[in-house]
């Protein structure tokens, strides 16, 4: 398979260019691809970064209204349709964070969106049809209490995340524990996987690189 999409790691910094903190090396191999996809789950990474075949996404009618997540749908449907994407595993750029990126309305608005994109990508692998956003709210409505809370609590878990990874970021360290600590409490396999993954993985693997020739 050829390669239609590739991205690089990040690093975050404020409005005066000051270093908050790195993206995790997520994708970078085609293992990693399939592992995450073998698991229900979706691709993600940072838009500004990259760099893909035009004729490709074309094809595959380039991207849709999933806003803010319009691009996360259009590299799942990249990889559905046989294309290959991978990030990079260099810190090629810069991306500066601020406030307004971590409302807890605009978390709690791209985790539904994500939930959306995620059940769009196993019905097209299942030859299922996408559900529109208003059949994928409908149907959620529709679930038991029981299940509904239960996704609710998940939601909050991953709202009150972000908020502490910015907060963390951003030198506010009671807050970020305070959220963490909440985040857990709700989710107490959310929080932990995320630092593990995102924190002290990429430390022990030695698989992030800062220079050197690119991989793709």
């Amino acid at each position: 398979r050829s390669l239609v999409v590739t991205a690089c790691l990040v690093v975050y910094v404020d409005a005066n260019g000051r270093v908050l903190g790195r993206s995790a090396p997520e994708f970078t191999t085609d293992e990693d691809v399939k592992r995450v996809r073998s698991q229900g789950g979706i691709i993600g990474f940072h838009h500004p970064g990259v760099v893909m075949s035009k004729s490709f996404i074309q094809d595959i009618g380039g991207y849709r209204n999933f806003r803010p997540a319009q691009d996360i749908d259009l590299w799942n449907r990249v990889a559905d349709a046989g294309g290959r994407v991978l990030v990079q595993p260099e810190y090629l750029m810069r991306y500066r964070i601020h406030s307004r990126q971590t409302t807890v309305q605009q978390a709690r608005q791209a985790h539904q969106r994500l939930n959306w994109i995620q059940e769009c990508s196993l019905n097209r692998r299942n030859n299922k049809p996408e559900p529109t956003f208003e059949d994928f709210l409908d149907s959620r409505a529709a679930q038991p209490l029981q299940r509904r809370l239960n996704e609710e609590r998940k939601t909050i878990a991953s709202v009150l995340y972000k908020r502490a990874t910015f907060f963390y970021c951003t030198g506010q360290h009671g807050r970020a524990m305070l959220m963490t600590t909440a985040s857990t409490a709700l989710d107490p396999f959310y929080s932990p996987r995320r630092v593990w993954r995102k924190m002290l993985r990429p430390l022990m693997s030695g698989k992030v690189r800062s220079r050197g020739k690119p991989r793709y």
